[in-house]
């Protein structure tokens, strides 16, 4: 007998009821992650059901319209399936429909909604040393400068703010000889002092901080998104644990932060009783993108497929899905002929939604490593294009011009095109597995770690990421790269610590700037160590094959419906079948054959 409750609670439904429920698998599905669902239906008016809506049959009771967690379906004792309830509206009946183990409403919430860590650091003021453990700013500093080595839930890689010039310089290219702690505000995101090997800055008045948006690594968001109902986090091991994403804004961004905040960046200060507390929250310097959005996009990335599973979620890779021998036999429930027919192919789009600017035809020459661009001698024209090959980058690399003939050579170099994305095709149908995501795009700039010198500024140089936006309004989506911690710049600062210096680095691939192999992703598509190799390669095969397509009317029981798993293959009449849809109605004391699709597994 069917039996719904809400809360535990029974909930009242016609004896004539039709509910009927719709399996739709994900791994079919590029666009969007289906849900187990209902088409809707009608609950009677009862007083029982009224007070448990909330009175949905009241003007004022616009609230009763929303979802409601917790709603169970029985079939005898056999929980099918869980989820919530979605009232829509009434009249004379309540009119509903239900979803199952889904992404809810405040799952879809922007990036900077959706809740995560509080950092709280308190407000001992005994001190004002940032190395100093009676000053709070102590625990803050402690809090980033780990975040090099470890596996936290952030990190602060150095970002360079894109054509951001030096302050105050009336000359552009003039050896800056002040303003340094204030240069690396304006053009830098997460700063980092070379030379000590920190993110503290010296020269000013009293050491500051370095203004830190920390970029919160892909598993912390899925550990974020789920809260706790996710069996395995894809992203919590192996390469894809490197993968971060960036933030650019903070609404407290523009105030007087070297001056008044030490450097330090958060929500809310103690000082002047402005806050308990001195902290910030992560999601607050995160963009405006549905969280959900990009979990999609993150599976996309990676061809994975997440699945209804109990009252929580299952992920697996599309390459797991396909090579899993694990299969369930049909054939004892199929009750009718088979209709048979062929599915055509699919070509397989693959690339970046964001625009990523690829590499044509250039005059120019090939090295192997960035370092090698660095050093590479520019000829009399003043300019050459370097293709890199580690790194798959077109470069031009030109001679800046000097504002006084005795200071020292300088270059500028400009990103031109990467190998990131998918190679130029005419085809621009098929099978969309294009991730509406962008890449980190890297860029050659100096840094320094005096905040004045009266005989010029001492620069080096470091291969970083650039930012191309306005970082006082908040983004819609993030860029994506991968974290290599500490890495060697081109220079070495007088008194350094190390030589080269070393510096948090974030990319799109698997090189250093010194040809060094940094694991075996590159967020690039193609290539031995891109991502269809390491994981699109056997999905984008299947979805190009033709297979068999089959519809059919099977008998269901409640615990198969019950322990129905959309990732497993069906066995039936000799072959491996995936689930595509079922459809079946469960009424009051029966349920009814269900109709089910079936694609060929295994080709």
């Amino acid at each position: 007998m069917l039996k719904m409750l809400l809360q535990g609670v029974p909930v009242n439904y016609p004896q004539d009821i039709s509910l009927n429920l719709i399996y739709e698998n994900p791994f079919f599905f590029n666009d969007r992650i289906p849900s187990n669902h209902s088409l809707n239906f009608s609950l009677p008016a009862t007083n029982h059901n009224l007070k448990l809506f909330n009175r949905p049959d009241r003007m004022n009771s616009f609230n009763s319209f929303r979802e409601y967690d917790g709603f169970e379906i029985y079939f005898g004792t056999v929980r099918i399936l869980t989820g919530v309830l979605v009232v829509q509206e009434f009249e004379r009946d309540i009119k509903c429909f239900f979803r199952g183990s889904v992404i809810t409403d405040g799952m879809k919430s922007p990036l900077f909604q959706l809740p995560m860590t509080y950092y709280g650091f308190g407000t001992q003021t005994g001190s004002n040393n940032l190395f100093d453990p009676d000053y709070w700013a102590s625990d803050y500093r402690e809090l980033i400068w780990p975040t090099l080595f470890n596996n936290s839930d952030f990190c602060a890689p150095v970002m360079r703010i894109a054509d951001e010039p030096w302050p105050y310089l009336n000359d552009p290219n003039d050896i800056p000889k002040n303003a340094g702690n204030f240069a690396s505000l304006k053009q830098y995101i997460n700063f980092f002092n070379a030379r000590e090997e920190n993110y503290v800055l010296y020269g000013s008045s009293s050491p500051v901080h370095t203004v830190v948006f920390p970029f919160p690594r892909a598993r912390y968001i899925f550990e974020a998104f789920f809260d706790g109902r996710l069996d395995v986090n894809p992203f919590a091991s192996g390469e894809l644990e490197k993968i971060v994403l960036s933030s650019t804004y903070h609404p407290r961004y523009n105030e007087s932060l070297l001056s008044i905040r030490r450097g330090i960046l958060l929500d809310g200060y103690s000082s002047g009783g402005e806050a308990p507390d001195n902290y910030f929250y992560l999601n607050s310097f995160l963009p405006s993108l549905p969280a959900n959005e990009l979990v999609r996009e993150l599976l996309k990335l990676v061809a994975a497929t997440m699945f209804p599973s109990g009252n929580g979620f299952s992920i697996r890779t599309n390459a797991d899905i396909l090579s899993d021998p694990g299969k369930v036999n049909w054939d004892a429930k199929r009750i009718n002929l088979l209709t048979i027919s062929k599915r055509e192919g699919q070509s397989y789009a693959y690339g970046y939604g964001q625009s990523v600017e690829g590499i044509e035809e250039f005059n120019g020459v090939e090295v192997d490593t960035v370092l090698d661009l660095f050093n590479y001698q520019v000829p009399s024209e003043g300019e050459i294009d370097v293709y890199v090959r580690d790194t798959k980058e077109l470069w031009t690399k030109r001679l800046r011009e000097k504002a006084d003939p005795q200071d020292p050579q300088r270059y500028l170099f400009d990103l031109k095109g990467t190998g990131l994305g998918a190679a130029p095709s005419e085809d621009q149908g098929g099978f969309d597995m294009k991730p509406n995501l962008e890449p980190v795009r890297m860029g050659i700039h100096e840094y320094w770690h005096e905040d004045s010198n009266s005989s010029g500024i001492e620069l080096g140089s470091w291969y970083v990421p650039e930012f191309r936006g306005n970082r006082l309004v908040r983004p819609e989506r993030p860029q994506i790269g991968l974290f290599h911690g500490v890495r060697e710049s081109f220079s070495t600062l007088t008194g350094s610590v190390n030589s080269p210096n070393l510096y948090p680095l974030m990319t799109p691939h698997n090189y250093d700037a010194h040809g060094n192999r940094l694991g075996d992703l590159s967020l690039e598509w193609e290539g031995p160590d891109g991502l269809l190799a390491n994981f699109h390669g056997a999905y984008s095969d299947y979805i190009a094959q033709e297979k068999r397509y089959v519809r059919g009317l099977f008998l269901l029981k409640a615990l198969d419906l019950k322990n129905m798993d959309l990732s497993r293959k069906v066995f039936l009449k000799g072959m491996n079948f995936f689930i595509e849809r079922i459809n079946i109605t469960i009424r009051q004391n029966k349920i009814e054959p269900a109709q089910v699709d079936l694609v060929q597994a295994d080709l």
